[in-house]
């Protein structure tokens, strides 16, 4: 009988930071000249910071003022750091969320 153990989510978290490392470094590094001189180019963050309808920008905008982190006037800048570590925190914590069911359903008959 086979189950899930907390290093399966351990693993599957590494998993997530190498996705993450590897995204910024592609972004940030690697693309950064084509990215700034090509502003028509749409990576997930620019999309997701400039999508004025997406609950979850709303409400992680919404957290994020009420905490003051961000200004009550201050929208997403997908150029900032600070906007940047908005997204890559919500994305880590959206992953933990996806990791509740997980169990349960993997143990459902």
């Amino acid at each position: 009988d086979s189950t899930i153990t907390l290093s399966d989510y351990f693993c599957s978290l590494l998993g997530y930071f190498f996705w993450q490392i590897c995204y910024i470094l592609k972004t940030e590094v690697i693309d950064r000249a084509k990215l700034e001189e090509h502003p028509e180019l749409l990576t997930s963050l620019r999309w997701l910071s400039a999508d004025k309808k997406n609950a979850m920008a709303i409400a992680a905008l919404k957290y994020f003022r009420r905490i003051r982190f961000f200004q009550e006037n201050e929208e997403f800048n997908s150029k900032t750091l600070k906007t940047k570590a908005t997204f890559i925190v919500c994305q880590f914590l959206l992953t933990l969320v996806t990791f509740i069911p997980t169990y349960l359903l993997y143990h459902s008959r």
